[in-house]
């Protein structure tokens, strides 16, 4: 995690799942061995451009898995569209999902109401359904 705030410096981000609600991810320690990783949940200190980098990567793979297990003619444009767009739609329900959290936590009451946990459930729900968030 972010030198500045955490105790130890994180090397690569491995893994990601979701626990009870929480999105948890996989984290290999600088200067530990593999064995020593651990799942952990992130907060506003954690590096985000390591994240973005991971979540990227991880879009792509799955991707690339989806197009190699169906094999699908690299010409097939309507398909490569269509997987497109679900990435598209992965990432904005992530983007609404930390958005919403974020308002819940805060001190604001407009945000502290039941309209916006009944959004973030939905919300919760999609990015299940998709099984990548």
């Amino acid at each position: 995690m972010d030198s500045n705030n955490y105790r130890y410096n994180v090397e690569e981000i491995l893994d990601k799942r979701i626990i009870d609600g929480s999105i948890e991810y996989f984290i290999k320690w600088e200067g530990y061995s593999f064995n020593e990783s651990t799942w952990e949940i992130l907060d506003d200190g954690f590096n985000k451009n390591m994240l973005e980098t991971f979540e990227r990567n991880r879009f792509e793979t799955i991707v690339k898995d989806f197009i190699n297990t169906n094999q699908f003619d690299n010409d097939d444009v309507e398909t490569i569209v269509v997987i497109k767009m679900i990435i598209a739609t992965i990432s904005k329900l992530n983007l609404i999902k930390s958005i919403i959290i974020k308002k819940l936590n805060s001190n604001t009451n407009i945000f502290n109401n039941d309209p916006f946990r009944k959004l973030l459930d939905c919300v919760e729900t999609q990015s299940k359904r998709l099984n990548v968030c």
